[in-house]
């Protein structure tokens, strides 16, 4: 018969097993953020690339458009998929017979450590203003100092892109916590998160859950915001066989400073579910000028 101080020495020694599997399933993941110089100069060419862009087709001058982007250029949009510099200056040339009342201008930018995401607003027709535009979001990729892909998503006054704002909403009020059971709600256990900034490729949940605790610790991050939702349009005539489309948010970073005062970093997350409806990549974009403003990367 075991003793009753054998029994509680056997409980102690599960409770230390216990924890000790939890803290190495969560162990932090490497954060290593690139140079501040590095990340102004990606930020610059982001931001020039893309004003760009808007600007040519605002000029209506398709060898200047054609300018913008390689011969080999691919352009998707939820389905059809424009290939070729070609394909894309025809799209551009019967696009601006749509856009002709609308005011254009390009808005915030964003960046990873290889692309490049930028805002195209819209307002001046059908009641929308300048402080409420319609807002498009677009993801690139550059050689060369051109476009080289482009793939496009949509804001809320876009109707025909239902955004899965439940999924967007969870995902803020989740990760803050960094708890497992109510992350692995939200994320397949194979799942992907890309923040090339921060040097990771977390691959499944444990690692994911060590970015996250990581992250809390390095920022003193204290809750995310949700503040402009949008998602790709799914065309279900021209998508691809099993095609989910991602959905994404701009989101505000709460955190604290050396000196323990409250700092926002500006961030998106695109995010793709799975069938399930559980994320199964996550993407990660910064508005430079807010990391800095934080200090958040290295000298």
């Amino acid at each position: 018969m075991i003793s009753q101080t054998t029994k509680g020495w056997l409980l102690f020694c599960g409770l230390l097993i216990l924890i000790s599997l939890s803290l190495s399933s969560c162990a932090s993941y490497p954060l290593t953020p690139l140079p501040e110089a590095e990340v102004v100069e990606l930020a610059d060419s982001c931001r020039e690339i893309y004003t760009e862009q808007i600007d040519a087709w605002i000029s209506a001058d398709y060898d200047r458009v054609r300018d913008v982007y390689t011969e080999d250029v691919v352009h998707f949009d939820g389905g059809p998929v424009f290939v070729g510099v070609d394909e894309v200056v025809e799209m551009a040339r019967w696009m601006n017979l749509f856009l002709s009342d609308y005011t254009q201008d390009a808005g915030d930018t964003y960046i990873s450590a290889s692309d490049c995401l930028g805002t195209w607003l819209l307002w001046g027709a059908k009641g929308l203003t300048e402080e409420d535009p319609r807002r498009e979001f677009d993801l690139i990729e550059t050689r060369d100092g051109k476009i080289s892909f482009w793939r496009l998503f949509y804001g809320e006054k876009f109707d025909f892109a239902p955004i899965n704002k439940d999924l967007l909403s969870q995902f803020a009020e989740t990760l803050p916590t960094g708890r497992s059971r109510a992350m692995k709600e939200i994320y397949a256990e194979d799942a992907v998160l890309v923040d090339s900034l921060f040097g990771v490729e977390a691959q499944g949940l444990d690692e994911i859950l060590g970015y996250t605790a990581g992250f809390k610790k390095a920022y003193s991050v204290k809750g995310w915001e949700l503040l402009i939702p949008f998602s790709e349009v799914i065309d279900s005539d021209a998508a691809p066989p099993d095609f989910i489309p991602s959905h994404g948010g701009v989101y505000r970073i709460t955190s604290t400073d050396d000196q323990g005062d409250i700092c926002y970093v500006n961030a998106v997350v695109i995010l793709t579910p799975n069938q399930e409806g559980k994320i199964s990549q996550q993407l990660v974009y910064y508005q430079a000028d807010s990391l800095i403003e934080c200090g958040w990367l290295t000298e």
